[in-house]
Parts: structure tokens; sequence; C-alpha cells
């Protein structure tokens, strides 16, 4: 019986949240939910849905532009790889899912390995203290194993410059004797880790946005405690016992977020070693160290100067507290991933526009792409990584200016996706994102789905071209890469056609196969 096989409803294990939006990082989509229409809502609630955006936003460029992101990223892609390159993958059946709960001996090596990097992910990106409980009851977890997994995965993926091999720092073999195996942090039911982190500073962001806005409206009084309810407060919780702070102000409220940003930024680049020191861990200990910085410092939290002064100021306190210093993070990830570039990447999918079986790894390699990109702003801008709101609340146009580049290609909204920024506006990168949405919920779901569960997951994209828009070319051509990519996903193998033919029938359109 699988320690994960409890676990049937994955999406918390997955997705960041806010009150009305998610991140999926798998298939690297921004959903905002149902849009308020503004000739029918108040304009409060246009704020709310400007301001859930660019929570979701933070959260992209946390999931691009951080070593805690980019590590998650990597280990859920390892998982989907482990499954995709599975030599009986072309003849699962669908009576054979879900795959952790089969007990045929010709998964077992397979699931074995999938497990334990899911196990280290979830400890890593934190989870409740049940399930901990559950992965805990398994033993420690070998960290040099998967380690050396996920570099290889990285080596193996993507090309290095001018067709070298990409090349990686060497983790030592000491750096894995006489460590503890993982330690985590627990508070408030939950077994602490970067979704914490990244929750609580994305939600000062969306907090401070609102500020500005009914400031500028003529607002005057504005009740923010509700918004640290629940998952958003975990982090700031620990920051103020940490660094034993007897104000809780607004001061301390940006350099919490500021620290979450720190911790986040100054782990494993970019493949471990996995769990050694978590996030969360790091986190504490960086406020502790803050216990004797000056939190009266007034900040400006519509100002991109005064931010970036007291993230200056924050790395020169806490230097030497990493394993590297700050700076040096955002220049090794360029060394790394500085070559390759997001439209080339695309490229390599659909060459003169017609989609086709991607290249294997292809969106690891458009993943990477943004990695170097993210760091290469990171070194001008690490405000707009730590605290995004005080460049789109300062000046939109700017913003845009940075972010725009490395946005998501498409934006989920009212069941439709719509591009992100006027460079993905090509229709080639809408089909790009939705084949990227489908391969990752596929290769995840088989893991924890019945074929009819995972059947539905899937139709999920294709539900807005029911009707009349199946008529038309646009949404014949989605829904013919909607069913490619369901068929690639599963390797062309008898899974793949039960998949296209329950998919069509949910959506009400004949099956190709």
């Amino acid at each position: 019986m699988s320690r994960l096989n409890s676990y049937r409803n994955d999406t918390d294990s997955i997705l960041l949240r806010s009150a009305h939006g998610s991140f999926s990082p798998t298939a690297a989509l921004i959903d905002l939910g149902v849009i308020p229409s503004q000739e029918s809502t108040a304009p409060e609630s246009i704020l709310r849905a400007t301001s859930t955006l660019l929570h979701e936003r933070h959260h992209w460029l946390q999931h691009i532009g951080t070593t805690a992101g980019i590590y998650n990223s990597l280990i859920l892609h390892f998982e989907s790889a482990v499954i995709a390159g599975m030599g009986d993958l072309t003849s699962v059946k669908e009576e054979d899912l879900p795959l952790l709960a089969s007990k045929s001996p010709k998964y077992r090596d397979v699931l074995s390995i999938w497990e334990h990097a899911e196990a280290v992910r979830r400890l890593f990106f934190g989870c409740r203290v049940g399930d901990h409980r559950k992965l805990d009851a398994g033993g420690s977890l070998s960290t040099r194993f998967l380690t050396s997994a996920l570099t290889d995965h990285l080596v193996e993926s993507i090309p290095g410059p001018s067709g070298l091999p990409l090349s990686l720092p060497k983790w030592r073999d000491e750096m894995f004797r006489n460590r503890p195996q993982h330690r985590v942090v627990s508070h408030r039911q939950w077994i602490v880790g970067a979704r914490h982190l990244m929750e609580f500073s994305a939600r000062v962001s969306e907090m401070f946005k609102l500020a500005v806005d009914w400031t500028e409206a003529g607002r005057t009084h504005t009740d923010m405690e509700h918004h640290l309810a629940g998952v958003y407060g975990v982090a700031y919780d620990l920051f103020l016992k940490s660094c034993e702070v007897e104000n809780d102000n607004t001061n301390t409220l940006v350099a919490a977020a500021l620290t979450c940003d720190l911790a986040l930024n100054s782990l494993y680049p970019p493949a471990g070693p996995a769990l050694l020191v978590s996030p969360s861990m790091l986190f504490i200990e960086l406020a502790r160290d803050l216990r004797d910085f000056d939190f009266s410092r007034p900040v400006v939290i519509n100002d991109p100067i005064s931010v970036r002064e007291l993230i200056n100021e924050l790395h020169c306190h806490l230097r030497n507290r990493t394993w590297a210093p700050f700076e040096l993070i955002s220049e090794q990830i360029v060394d790394s991933f500085g070559h390759l570039t997001p439209d080339a990447a695309m490229n390599r999918v659909f060459g003169a526009g017609d989609f086709r079986e991607p290249p294997p790894n292809a969106d690891l390699v458009w993943l990477a792409s943004l990695w170097g990109e993210s760091a290469r702003r990171r070194t001008k801008n690490p405000e707009l990584f730590a605290l995004p709101s005080c460049v789109y609340t300062c000046d939109r146009e700017f913003f845009h200016s940075l972010f725009d580049p490395i946005a998501p290609p498409v934006i989920k909204a009212d069941g439709m996706m719509y591009p992100a920024a006027a460079r993905t506006s090509d229709f080639k990168w809408l089909q790009f994102t939705l084949h990227l949405a489908v391969q990752a919920d596929l290769l995840r779901g088989v893991m924890y789905s019945t074929v009819d569960e995972l059947a539905a997951v899937l139709a999920r994209y294709g539900l807005p071209l029911t009707g009349d828009e199946l008529n038309d070319a646009h949404g014949r051509d989605l829904a013919r890469v909607l069913f490619k990519s369901i068929n690639f996903s599963a390797r062309q193998g008898a899974l793949g056609v039960s998949l296209v033919r329950k998919v069509a029938k949910i959506l009400g359109y004949d099956s190709p196969l």
C-alpha cells in the first residue's frame, strides 16, 4: 500500500491560491475564476479582481524567479518524466488506474522512485501535519539519491551554451554525511514549507495594492487583518515570534515579506542538495538574525526605490547567513540558463506553426529559459520579485516592461484562456500552454485518479469550446490540440485512446480515435 495512497484529493499539494484565483506550477497557468463585469459590479469588486491578478502574478514570479520555486518545479517535472519514461506506459489500461493503488509488480520500481521524489517535495513545499506523519512512516529519505537524479535530469534535458553540455554545481559527498535527513517546522497543523512563505508574501503584496487603491479612491479605513487568516498568516506568526518584534505594523509586514523572498531564493541552485535545509528553517534562522534590526526605518510601499533600499539593508545585515552571498544566487542561475530564450523553446514544439508531438522535455527547456531571464532581471530589480505591488502601484507601464517578457503565456478567466501579454498573443502560445497543462495533469493524474476522474479533469480544458465555438476554426484547432496532447502524453497507447474518447463524450464532440 502506497504511503501517498490516502491523498485522494491531490490539488492542495500543488496549487497556490488567493481568495478568488489560483496558480498551478505543473500547468504554468494562472486561473482567475469568475471575473466581475465592470458594468455590473461596484468599483471595489474590480479593485479586488485586479489585486487577485497581482497575487497570482506574484506566485508566477516566485515559480520562475526563486530557487525554491525552481526546485519545486524541477521535482514535479522529474516526477512526470519518471512516468512518461516508464517502459510500460503504452500498455497501461484504464483499469490500471490509479497507479498508486496498483499491486502489479511491473510498476513497483517506477512508483518507488516517484513516491520518493513526491515525499521530499511535500516536505519542502509544505503539507498538513497528518500528511507528514504518513510520509515519515517510511523512514528517512535519501537526499543524495534525489539530488543526483535531479542534476542528471537537468543535464540530460537542457542543452548548454554553444552546443556544449550543461554545467551545474557539483555537490561533495561530505555534504550528505552526518546530517539530518530532513528538518521541518510545524505551526497551525501545518508542516511549514515554501508554500507558506509564498502565500504570505503574495498576500502582503495584494494587501498593499488594495491599500494604495483605496487611498487613491478616498477610502480612509481598511480592515486588513482578515487577509492574514489561515495559511496566509503562518509565515508571519513565525517571523514575529522568531525576531521578537513587539510592534506589528507596515514596516514589519514589509520586512517579513522581503525575508520570505530571501529565504525562497537562497537554496539549492538549482537541483540540490534536497532538504538539508528547508525554506522554512532558513526563514526562521534569518528572522532570528533580525532581532537587532531597526524595524522603525520608514518604507514607502508604493516606491520601488524605497523597497529596494530596504532589501539592500537586509542583505547587508544578513550577509553570510546562507550558503552563498545573495547576489551570487542570481549570477549562478544566469550562468546556467541565461543562454536560453522562451521563444526558441516554444518553437521547438510548433516549428512553422503546426502542432506536432513535442520533443522530450521541451517544457523544461522553456521553463529554464525563464529561470535565466528572471535571475537577470532580479539583479537590477529585486523588488519586482519580493514585493511586486510596489512597482505596479508606482508605475504600471514600468511594471509591464519588467513583467511581460517573463509573463506566463496565458491567463484563464471565466473558463477561457487569454494571452497574458502582447508577446504571447500568437495562437501558438495558447496551444503551447494547453499542451503543457494537459501533459502535466495527465502524467500526475494517472497516479491518483481513476480514468473517469482523470477524463473529467482534462475535459475542463475543452468545456469553453462546447456548442457553437467547436464549429469555428479557433475552437476546432484547440480541440485538435487537446486530443493530440492527451494521446501524445499517454504515449499513444490504450490509455490515451480511452481518455480521448471519454473527454470527447463529455464535450459532446466526435472522437478522433
